[in-house]
Protein backbone atom coordinates (compact mmCIF):
# COMPACT_ATOMS: atom_id res chain seq x y z
CA UNK A 1 0.00 0.00 0.00
CA UNK A 2 2.83 2.37 0.78
CA UNK A 3 4.54 1.45 -2.07
CA UNK A 4 1.61 2.09 -4.00
CA UNK A 5 1.27 5.56 -2.60
CA UNK A 6 4.79 6.54 -3.49
CA UNK A 7 4.50 5.79 -6.76
CA UNK A 8 2.15 7.58 -7.61
CA UNK A 9 3.99 10.72 -7.87
CA UNK A 10 6.26 9.23 -10.67
CA UNK A 11 9.29 9.36 -8.95
CA UNK A 12 12.64 8.94 -9.87
CA UNK A 13 14.22 7.08 -7.13
CA UNK A 14 12.54 5.46 -4.11
CA UNK A 15 14.23 4.29 -0.93
CA UNK A 16 13.19 0.94 0.60
CA UNK A 17 14.46 0.11 3.71
CA UNK A 18 13.50 -4.17 4.47
CA UNK A 19 11.07 -3.94 2.23
CA UNK A 20 10.54 -7.53 2.36
CA UNK A 21 10.78 -8.42 5.90
CA UNK A 22 8.13 -10.36 7.28
CA UNK A 23 7.14 -11.45 4.01
CA UNK A 24 7.05 -15.00 2.92
CA UNK A 25 8.97 -16.30 -0.20
CA UNK A 26 6.24 -16.07 -2.67
CA UNK A 27 5.35 -12.18 -1.97
CA UNK A 28 9.16 -11.46 -2.02
CA UNK A 29 9.34 -12.43 -5.45
CA UNK A 30 6.18 -10.81 -6.42
CA UNK A 31 7.64 -8.20 -4.91
CA UNK A 32 11.17 -8.11 -6.53
CA UNK A 33 9.22 -8.87 -10.03
CA UNK A 34 7.36 -5.90 -9.50
CA UNK A 35 11.07 -4.05 -8.62
CA UNK A 36 12.44 -5.34 -11.69
CA UNK A 37 9.55 -3.72 -13.80
CA UNK A 38 10.33 -0.25 -12.44
CA UNK A 39 13.87 -0.57 -13.06
CA UNK A 40 13.56 -1.68 -16.66
CA UNK A 41 11.06 1.20 -17.20
CA UNK A 42 13.90 4.08 -15.76
CA UNK A 43 13.52 3.88 -12.25
CA UNK A 44 16.47 3.91 -9.53
CA UNK A 45 15.51 1.32 -6.58
CA UNK A 46 17.82 1.86 -3.62
CA UNK A 47 16.62 -0.61 -0.76
CA UNK A 48 18.30 -1.40 2.17
CA UNK A 49 18.30 -5.27 3.28
CA UNK A 50 19.89 -7.95 5.35
CA UNK A 51 18.63 -11.02 2.98
CA UNK A 52 21.81 -10.84 1.35
CA UNK A 53 20.88 -13.78 -1.10
CA UNK A 54 17.66 -11.98 -2.42
CA UNK A 55 19.55 -8.62 -2.97
CA UNK A 56 22.63 -10.17 -4.95
CA UNK A 57 19.55 -12.14 -6.91
CA UNK A 58 17.84 -8.75 -8.19
CA UNK A 59 20.00 -6.04 -7.64
CA UNK A 60 22.71 -4.45 -10.27
CA UNK A 61 25.23 -2.91 -7.72
CA UNK A 62 25.09 -3.59 -3.79
CA UNK A 63 27.40 -1.32 -1.30
CA UNK A 64 27.95 -3.62 1.75
CA UNK A 65 27.55 -1.19 5.01
CA UNK A 66 28.30 -1.94 8.51
CA UNK A 67 29.06 1.26 10.36
CA UNK A 68 30.65 2.09 7.18
CA UNK A 69 31.24 1.16 3.47
CA UNK A 70 33.44 -1.74 3.22
CA UNK A 71 32.70 -2.76 -0.41
CA UNK A 72 30.64 -1.38 -3.57
CA UNK A 73 30.70 -2.91 -7.03
CA UNK A 74 28.27 -5.22 -9.20
CA UNK A 75 26.52 -7.36 -7.40
CA UNK A 76 28.06 -9.96 -9.66
CA UNK A 77 31.40 -9.48 -8.06
CA UNK A 78 30.35 -9.75 -4.24
CA UNK A 79 31.86 -13.03 -2.84
CA UNK A 80 31.26 -14.80 0.40
CA UNK A 81 34.99 -13.86 1.12
CA UNK A 82 33.79 -10.00 0.89
CA UNK A 83 30.83 -10.24 3.05
CA UNK A 84 32.54 -12.34 5.72
CA UNK A 85 35.42 -10.06 5.91
CA UNK A 86 32.98 -6.77 5.97
CA UNK A 87 30.61 -8.60 9.02
CA UNK A 88 33.73 -10.22 10.90
CA UNK A 89 32.76 -8.16 14.16
CA UNK A 90 28.83 -8.56 13.48
CA UNK A 91 29.75 -12.47 12.10
CA UNK A 92 31.56 -13.08 15.65
CA UNK A 93 28.97 -11.68 18.05
CA UNK A 94 26.55 -14.69 17.52
CA UNK A 95 29.12 -17.15 18.47
CA UNK A 96 28.97 -18.60 21.77
CA UNK A 97 31.42 -17.71 24.40
CA UNK A 98 32.70 -14.31 25.01
CA UNK A 99 33.46 -11.30 22.86
CA UNK A 100 35.90 -12.06 20.78
CA UNK A 101 37.46 -8.37 19.76
CA UNK A 102 41.26 -9.23 19.58
CA UNK A 103 40.66 -12.32 17.31
CA UNK A 104 38.28 -9.71 15.18
CA UNK A 105 40.92 -7.77 15.05
CA UNK A 106 43.90 -10.14 14.26
CA UNK A 107 41.68 -11.53 11.68
CA UNK A 108 41.03 -8.11 9.89
CA UNK A 109 45.00 -7.48 9.79
CA UNK A 110 45.39 -10.86 8.37
CA UNK A 111 42.17 -10.62 6.10
CA UNK A 112 43.03 -9.18 2.08
CA UNK A 113 41.54 -6.20 1.36
CA UNK A 114 38.54 -6.69 -0.73
CA UNK A 115 38.79 -5.40 -4.30
CA UNK A 116 36.15 -4.01 -6.80
CA UNK A 117 34.51 -5.66 -9.42
CA UNK A 118 37.43 -3.64 -11.50
CA UNK A 119 39.65 -5.44 -9.79
CA UNK A 120 41.60 -2.93 -8.36
CA UNK A 121 41.98 -2.78 -4.41
CA UNK A 122 39.20 -1.09 -2.35
CA UNK A 123 39.97 1.10 0.36
CA UNK A 124 37.85 -0.24 3.73
CA UNK A 125 35.90 3.30 3.49
CA UNK A 126 34.79 2.96 -0.14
Amino acid sequence: MLLARALMSEPNVILLDEPTAGVDSAGQGEFCALLDELCRQGMTVVLVSHDIPLVMEHAHRIACLAVSLHWHGVAEALSADIIRHAYACELDRYQTGHHHSERVAKNREDSPQPRSALGKESSRHG
